[in-house]
């Protein structure tokens, strides 16, 4: 869901802050019989990512990625983009 996040942000859901970028993007858990598929559940997954240069000349990078409203994402989220 990382990689997904920060490549397909959600329109808007990219906001840069300083030299930090937040993008948020939805998770979605599919139900599918053999005509169609529909959404099931959907939650909104946040990634901040620093650009800020190290010493050694490297962007810090990912600071932290998380699921928005809980505490722990959900297996199903982890699962997601898989």
């Amino acid at each position: 869901m990382v990689q997904k996040t920060t490549k397909f942000p959600r329109e808007g859901g990219r906001v840069t802050s300083g030299n930090s970028i937040t993008y948020t993007t939805d998770a979605i858990e599919w139900s599918c019989t053999i005509i169609s598929c529909t959404p099931k559940r959907t939650m909104a997954v946040k990634v901040v990512i620093e650009n800020t240069r190290l010493g050694d000349n490297y962007h810090k990078g990912l600071i932290t990625a998380y699921c928005a409203g809980v505490t722990v994402c959900p297996q199903w989220v982890v699962n997601a983009a898989g």
